[in-house]
């Protein structure tokens, strides 16, 4: 268990995770240069075994994530009548809802009980395909033991030496601000993602209301030096994206995302 709970509070450990983050993404891009498709991770994929197979930027999503659901279900435990909770009360919980949007993890939220499971006790029978999942869940008697430790700079460090963002104050300014969104959170998924993940990057989204209005994939093509995108199957939606250069040098910005001056303020008033 001890092994299975690595933390990153150590410097040492969190540059060694950081330089074996760096060696994935660097093997993805070759697969993709020599014609390899990307590997399957994201939503409509697999769910890894355990969290420690997860991208480091993933990783410290996830573990903020277990901690967020776990005192939220604690709260929620003590107020119900009889001390149990459905899953499907958590996920609905306001908390919990503004928390996977700003710690998008790009799997199904199931799998943190799946990963955490000496944190949570949830009941074994899945729901139907469209029925609330009205399975019981609760918190382990020794459940704080097993709540991950999070380090506040470990995303910090993870994103160490990328482009820095920025609020465009300009249109001209609107297309580089939304590249750089995308790099970071590339870099947070591990340097590919699938293009339906992204769409729920709150930053990335943010960023998109500024440029002239098109589909994410559009905008993403746009790019072709800074990123791939793999069809793998177009009738579920299945594209992934990687990162394949976060060098931001070339200037001038794509006409195919530069915005008017109406688009970009109703970009902005948006964002008020």
């Amino acid at each position: 268990k001890a092994e299975s709970l690595v933390r990153f509070s150590g410097v040492r450990s969190r540059e060694a995770v950081r330089q074996k983050e760096q060696r994935r993404r660097e093997r993805k891009v070759e697969r993709y240069m020599d014609g390899q498709a990307p590997e399957k991770i994201g939503t409509t994929s697999f769910v890894e075994d355990s969290v420690e197979d997860l991208p480091l930027g993933i990783r410290i999503r996830a573990e903020r994530l277990c901690n967020i659901l776990a005192e939220t279900l604690a709260t929620l435990q003590s107020e119900a009548v009889e001390a149990d909770v459905t899953v499907w009360q958590l996920t609905k919980d306001p908390a919990v809802m503004l928390s996977r949007k700003e710690h998008n993890i790009g799997r199904p939220l199931g799998s943190i009980f799946k990963w955490f499971g000496e944190v949570f006790e949830i009941d074994e029978v899945a729901p139907g395909i469209g029925a609330p999942d009205e399975r019981w869940i609760r918190l382990r008697p020794d459940w704080h033991e097993f709540c991950p430790s999070t380090d506040d700079d470990a995303e910090v460090d993870l994103l160490q030496g990328l482009p820095e963002p920025f609020l465009p104050t300009t249109p001209e300014e609107a297309p580089q601000a939304f590249r750089i969104e995308l790099i970071r959170a590339l870099e947070m998924h591990g340097g590919s993602a699938e293009l339906q993940s992204l769409g729920s990057e709150g930053r990335l989204a943010d960023s998109r209301l500024y440029i002239r209005q098109t589909s994410l994939r559009n905008a993403i093509a746009a790019y072709p030096h800074n990123f791939s995108l793999e069809v793998l199957d177009e009738r579920q939606g299945q594209i992934f994206v990687t990162l394949l250069s976060t060098d931001i040098e070339d200037a001038d910005p794509p006409q195919e995302l530069l915005p008017n001056t109406r688009e970009f303020a109703r970009g902005a008033r948006k964002l008020e």
